[in-house]
This record gives structure tokens, C-alpha cells and sequence, in this order.
């Protein structure tokens, strides 16, 4: 098993006696594989949808193509329809205006061929009417040059003849005269209406003035009032601005000092929040280390003891393994030879022998953990000679133990370091 603070570490740990091991347990397996399937069928679900949506608004927009196309199509083919039905109608009106007129033609044609046939003179008529005519025109010239030589006969009379012409003088001297005194009365009468009717514009002129000064008077003094009240109007609409902007400007420095002392209540307010989570963390922090200590000693205790424990366990069993051992010399240098006392204690010396020797390194095959293979109490004092292979073994199990006892304080240790930083961060 592989740790990033210890490297790889042994799942097997050697109990405090033999035969017993503990097994780390496996750190349970992610699932990273299940949440990555899992994302990857969100995203594909996703994705269908996403597509099923884009299809759907297609066919939507292909159903209002569609149907945009069959109106315009309907549209078009009605404008057509009733544009054919006024062009057959306008022709068909053109058409009957047209015989209508060609009717109307042919009946005034009849007509005036019906005149003119009505109408018609023989050659008799004809010349008895160029005849009346050219009678009547010779009469015409007549009469006209009888009216000219009367004319100029009396002409020529009045240029000869000179009491006509004298008399004709006079009444010319008093047409004139007569003339000359209603043109003088008619411009004395023209003159006496003028006058008139220059005093009386003159008169109206006046009246038109005084009126017109009136009216500016009256049209002064109303614009003179006009422009007081709208400058009464307007100072006071300057106060009321005036008041109502001090009524803004107090507002918005009591909103401001208001609002300064919201920040300052709340800047108060998260300093002494924050002097409480910092007391608070100080005293979290404060209790972990506690607990953490007093679980460091308490591990540390329970250490301790277990290895006085072992201590006094391996102690005891030396103990009785020695008596033991001393027992079976004392009988077998009471029942055995010379010989056999000096083998006796040649077997005695491997518990300070060396690795090299042959009791040390045990048989073939057999551990040193092997509780068949040490000799205990109430074990058949005649049965072969075989010195006890344990004892060797011992210190080697103390260290093992006390070595998974370190890591297992060092794990504890770092569980609840990491423990701490994660409450604190």
C-alpha cells in the first residue's frame, strides 16, 4: 500500500505475539470511474437534447416557411384573380362604351344625311336666291353711298354757308360754356368731398389713435402685470426650488451621515464578528490542540504501558524459561554422565551465542515464532533435550511492535493535523 507521507507502507503488521498480525484496511476504491460514465451520459443526454431542440425548431421554421409560401401563394393567385376580373370588366366596359359610340355615330350620320337630302335646292331655287341676294346687295351700296353724299353734301353746306356757321358757333360757345361750368361745379363738388372725406378719415384717424394708444396702454399695463405676476410666479418657484433643494441637500446629509454610521455600525459590527470567529477559532484551535495532546499522550500512555507489558511479559518468560532450563540441568547432572552435564551445558550457552550458532538459527523450515517448538511448563522431563529457541526472538518482536506502534501514532498524529487545518481553512 502507498502512502505520499511514508512511501510504500506494509498492509501486515506483526502482533505483540506470535502468530498475530494486523491487516490495514484498503482505502475504499473511488469512484471516478462510475461519476466519469455518469457525466458522460449527462453530456450525451445533453446533447440529444440539445439536438432534439434544434430539430424541433427547424421543423417549426420549415412549418412557417411553409406556411408563410402557401399565403403569399394564395395572396398572389387572389391579386391575380381580381386583377383579370377589372381587366375583363374595364374591356368589357370599353367594349360596350364602344358600340355605344359607333351606335351613336352611325344615328348622327343618318341624321345629317337625312338633312342635307331635306335640305337639298333645285337650280330654279338657287338662282332665285343668288338673285334676292345680289338684288339686296346693290340696294345696301346704294343706300350707303346716298348716306355718304348727304353727308358730304351737308358738310359742304355748313363749311358755306356762314349765319349756319355762326350759329352753330354759338350753341358749340355755349355747349362748351355749359360744359366748362358743370365740370367746374363737379370738381367744386369733388373738392367739397374730399374735403369731406379727408376730415372724416382725418377724424377716424384720430379715433384709431386714441384707441390704439388706449389699447397699448391697456396691453402695457397688462404685460406690465403679467410680468409681475410671472415674476412673482417664478421668485416663488425659486424659493420652493431653493427650499426644496436645502430639503434634498438636508436629506442627502442625513442619508450620508445616516449611511456613515451604517458603516460604521457594520465595520463595528464585522470587526467585532470577526474578533468572535478569530476568539472562536483561537478556541477551537486551543481545544484540538488539548484534545490532540491529551490523545497524543493518551496514545503515548497506552505505548508505554503496552511495552512495560511486553516488557514484563518477555521478562517473565525469560524468567520461566531460565528456571525451567535450570530445573531440567539440575536433574539430568543428578541422573546423566559426565558427558551428558558437559552437553547440558553446551545447550545452556545459545541464549548468548551468536546468530552462527546451530541452536540459533533453529531447524530447517521452523520460525521463530513457532509456539510447538518452545518448551513449557509440565513438559515431559524425559522426552529429548531440545533448548529453547524463543528467547532469541523476543527483542526482535518488541522492536517490530514498538515500530507499528510509531507509525501507528505518527497516522494518528497526521489525521488529526488534517483534521485541524480543515475546521480552520
Amino acid at each position: 500500500m502507498y502512502s505520499q507521507r511514508f512511501g510504500i507502507v506494509q498492509r501486515e503488521v506483526k502482533g505483540p505475539t506470535p502468530k498475530v498480525v494486523i491487516v490495514r484496511a484498503k482505502h475504499p476504491k473511488s469512484q471516478g470511474a462510475e461519476q466519469q460514465l455518469e457525466r458522460i451520459q449527462r453530456s450525451y443526454q445533453k446533447h440529444h437534447a440539445v439536438l432534439e431542440s434544434i430539430k424541433a425548431m427547424e421543423r417549426d421554421r420549415l412549418k412557417v416557411e411553409w406556411d408563410q409560401h402557401n399565403d403569399r401563394k394564395f395572396v398572389d393567385s387572389l391579386v391575380k384573380a381580381r386583377i383579370n376580373d377589372a381587366m375583363q370588366g374595364f374591356i368589357i366596359n370599353t367594349e360596350e362604351r364602344r358600340n355605344k359610340l359607333r351606335e351613336l355615330l352611325a344615328s348622327e350620320e343618318n341624321e345629317y344625311f337625312t338633312e342635307m337630302q331635306l335640305k337639298e335646292e333645285t337650280v330654279e331655287e338657287k338662282k332665285d336666291r343668288m338673285k334676292d341676294k345680289t338684288r339686296l346687295l346693290k340696294e345696301k351700296k346704294e343706300k350707303e353711298r346716298q348716306d355718304f353724299v348727304a353727308e358730304k353734301l351737308d358738310q359742304q353746306f355748313r363749311e358755306r354757308c356762314e349765319e349756319l356757321r355762326i350759329e352753330l358757333l354759338d350753341i358749340h360757345q355755349k355747349k362748351v360754356c355749359e360744359e366748362r361750368r358743370a365740370q367746374i361745379a363737379f370738381n367744386e363738388e369733388l373738392r367739397r368731398r374730399k374735403l369731406v372725406e379727408e376730415q372724416m378719415f382725418a377724424k377716424l384717424w384720430e379715433e384709431d389713435r386714441l384707441a390704439k394708444e388706449k389699447r397699448e396702454a391697456e396691453e402695457a399695463r397688462r404685460q406690465k402685470e403679467l410680468v409681475e405676476n410671472t415674476r412673482l410666479g417664478l421668485n416663488a418657484q425659486i424659493t420652493g426650488l431653493q427650499a426644496q433643494r436645502r430639503a434634498a441637500q438636508q436629506l442627502k446629509e442625513e442619508e450620508a451621515r445616516f449611511l456613515e454610521k451604517d458603516k460604521a455600525q457594520v465595520k463595528l459590527e464585522n470587526e467585532q464578528e470577526k474578533l468572535k470567529k478569530q476568539k472562536t477559532k483561537q478556541e477551537i484551535r486551543t481545544t484540538l490542540q488539548k484534545a490532540l495532546q491529551e490523545k497524543i499522550e493518551h496514545i503515548q500512555q497506552e505505548y508505554r504501558e503496552e511495552q512495560d507489558l511486553d516488557m514484563k511479559l518477555v521478562q517473565r518468560a525469560l524468567q520461566d524459561l531460565q528456571e525451567e532450563a535450570d530445573k531440567k540441568k539440575q536433574k539430568r547432572t543428578l541422573q546423566c554422565s559426565p558427558a551428558v552435564q558437559e552437553a547440558t551445558a553446551d545447550a545452556n550457552v545459545p541464549p548468548a551465542a551468536g546468530p552462527g550458532s546451530s541452536e540459533g538459527r533453529g531447524a530447517p523450515g521452523g520460525g521463530g515464532r513457532d509456539s510447538s517448538q518452545q518448551t513449557v511448563p509440565g513438559e515431559d522431563p524425559g522426552g529429548p533435550a531440545h533448548p529453547p529457541r524463543a528467547a532469541p526472538e523476543h527483542p526482535s518482536h518488541a522492536e517490530g511492535v514498538r515500530s507499528g506502534a510509531s507509525a501507528l501514532v505518527f497516522q494518528c498524529f497526521n489525521i488529526l493535523i488534517t483534521v485541524c487545518l480543515y475546521v480552520f481553512l
